[in-house]
């Protein structure tokens, strides 16, 4: 019988105290138990910290990853960089997944050892409600067609399979600070096969200092900017020139 894979979960971690105890758990009391949790604390001044090196201490699947301050995409490759699973999942700080998130996902992987990556449907916590994720109908088109002009996963919904993505290409890019999901999902889709499942694996949370409500302009240029870059090379792109 052939071992269930591990799955290493790349946690991020800046300034998250109100939130990071929530997320770790839902993460460690999983009905999937093959799993590491890598948690890169991005030189947080609140007890971010000391709430993640409670869980190390409670948890040996925790480890921590602790230093100054220098931004999501290198804590990402970071702990791209030491993590063991032949699957990565990401989770966000501020977000709680549900117990099966890992073991469905892991499923798919089993049924499917051809994906690359997938993503999944959330629900949303918004003022104390949690609203139910729906398909959307655009997920009908080719999703390498759809990279090239949305973000096509909801970034904490991810998870990577190793065995199919080489090293090169999974890895996250600076030059698209706050769009660096939409980067490297459209890199990756242009390669590999991916698929959304059309299930809430977890409650994504809403919040005044979530990234999305802190950096929403600069997300949206680089969006654009993305976009930009693959209509260039579709060879779409209006000529400035005349």
């Amino acid at each position: 019988m052939t071992a269930a894979p591990l799955i290493s979960v790349l946690l991020p971690v800046y300034n998250a105290e109100p939130y990071v105890a929530a997320a770790m758990q839902s993460i460690l009391r999983q009905d999937y138990g093959r799993l590491e949790i890598i948690a890169i604390d991005d030189g947080s001044t609140d007890r971010s910290l000391e709430i993640l090196e409670r869980c190390r201490r409670d948890d040996s699947r925790v480890s921590i990853i602790s230093r100054e301050n220098r931004g999501l995409v290198a804590s990402l490759n970071e702990g791209l960089a030491v993590a063991r699973g032949e699957l990565v999942a990401r989770m966000d700080a501020d977000d709680f997944a549900y117990p099966w998130r890992l073991s469905r996902q892991a499923a798919l992987f089993a049924a499917r050892p051809e994906l690359g990556f997938c993503g999944a449907l959330v629900d949303t916590l918004l003022h104390g409600r949690v609203l139910k994720g729906r398909l959307d109908p655009v997920f009908r088109l080719s999703l390498p067609e759809l990279a090239k002009f949305f973000t096509i996963f909801l970034h904490p919904t991810v998870v990577y399979n190793r065995k199919v993505i080489s090293e090169a290409d999974l890895h996250y890019d600076g030059a698209y600070r706050h769009a660096e999901d939409f980067d490297l999902f459209r890199r990756l889709a242009d390669r590999y096969p991916a698929t959304l499942m059309p299930e809430s694996l977890l409650v994504y949370r809403v919040h005044p200092g979530s990234v999305t409500s802190l950096h929403g302009k600069e997300m949206r240029r680089t969006h654009l900017k993305i976009v930009g870059e693959n209509l260039e090379r579709l060879g779409l792109a209006e000529d400035s020139t005349d």
